[in-house]
């Protein structure tokens, strides 16, 4: 949250509105869960920003399909912004090397998406883990 808050005033400084006002979105979405949780961990604050990071991506995809090229620009600068605040993407060699080690103990597709999805913990998409679950559990 400091982070993003110190952005927030560089932004303002900067006198860009755009981008303030995305970084004040975000702020908000994470003083919203501590104030109902009272505290918030930064894997509570990465999770929140997955959450709109996905959000994002799937409104991005329906405005390229609907033709909106101005709201596609946005959203693109949204999704940039975000995962400015967001931990690096894990390569899908590093996730197959973890959903790997976990297939060695279950072979049971929930059972490995959830002790790999512990393991990465939020380092990568859902959707990608659970392809890679399922190419390796072929094997």
């Amino acid at each position: 949250m400091k982070k993003i808050h110190q952005e927030i005033k560089k932004a303002v400084v900067a006198r860009d509105q755009k981008k303030a006002e995305s970084l004040k979105y975000l702020f908000s979405l994470l003083e919203k869960e501590l104030m109902r949780e009272g505290k918030l961990t930064e894997e509570e604050a990465v999770r929140i920003l997955q959450k709109e990071l996905k959000s994002k991506k799937e409104a991005l995809s329906l405005f390229e399909k609907g033709g909106r090229e101005d709201l596609v620009a946005n959203e693109k600068r949204e999704i940039a912004l975000l995962e400015e605040f967001l931990p690096p993407e894990m390569s899908e060699e590093e996730i197959r090397k973890i959903v790997r080690e976990v297939c060695q103990q279950t072979g049971d597709f929930g059972q490995v998406m959830g002790m790999v999805m512990k393991k990465l913990q939020g380092r990568a998409e859902g959707s990608k883990v659970a392809e890679i679950v399922r190419q390796e559990l072929k094997r």
